[in-house]
């Protein structure tokens, strides 16, 4: 069997003489054969192989990644970001039962407690402000009901007192020991005139004002009376 010998250009080593490990950007080394219809190589060269560097698009503002893309016929990598103030709560529920938030909670599950808490918080300060409301209710109409009857108490020691301005037979306790008073007085008044009569009087002379006269009593009457009948 012939052979066609390979001509001295095609004699030495094609491709990369050790195992690569390219990056993005690097290269290798891969030779290229050409076989005729016998099986017998007719042609040796090579080609350099580059990995494509691709690109990052990273156009948003934010701290947080929120989305990566990549686009295969570019090697393009599309980065979205947002702020986490922004972030909506996907798939967020409020918690049946409460319960401390743990260390392996998620955002979602957290925030779902803390609600159920604030929730509870909120019907038990709106059943004590009902209650406290209630217990204002009562204490002002118990309020109520003592001025009322504290009233009508003094009305009636004030009738008692005064006596009723719309009866004019209602003296009260002023107009009674008032009348005592009255008659008290009137009593003292008839002793005095009594004693006048039985005692001995001095007065003033009718004949001269300057002088005074000792008009006689009962009881010096009847001691002259006496004295004659002795």
């Amino acid at each position: 069997m012939g052979h066609k010998l390979i001509t001295a250009s095609y004699v030495g080593s094609y491709g990369d003489a050790s195992a690569q490990t390219p990056v993005y950007g690097g290269t290798f080394k891969v030779p290229s054969l050409t076989v005729d219809e016998a099986g017998h190589v007719t042609a040796i060269s090579e080609h350099t192989v580059t990995i494509p560097l691709g690109s990052i698009t990273n156009t948003d503002n934010g701290n947080v990644v929120t989305n990566i893309s990549f686009t295969d016929s570019s090697n393009a990598i599309t980065i979205n970001k947002s702020y986490v103030g922004d972030l909506t709560l996907t798939n967020y529920t409020i918690a049946t039962t409460v319960s401390d938030i743990a260390a392996v909670d998620s955002i979602n599950t957290a925030f779902g407690k803390i609600q159920l808490a604030l929730n509870t918080l909120n019907s038990n300060l709106s059943d004590e402000a009902t209650a406290r409301a209630d217990a204002d209710s009562d204490l002002n109409d118990d309020l109520s009901d003592e001025i009322t009857a504290r009233e009508n108490g003094d009305a009636a020691l004030s009738l008692i007192i005064s006596g009723d301005p719309e009866d004019d037979e209602s003296t009260g306790l002023i107009g009674r020991i008032n009348t005592l008073e009255n008659a008290n007085t009137a009593e003292e008044d008839r002793i005095g005139a009594l004693e006048d009569i039985i005692n001995d009087v001095e007065e003033e002379d009718p004949e001269d004002p300057n002088n005074t006269i000792i008009v006689p009593g009962l009881e010096s009457r009847v001691d002259a009376l006496e004295a004659i009948n002795v």
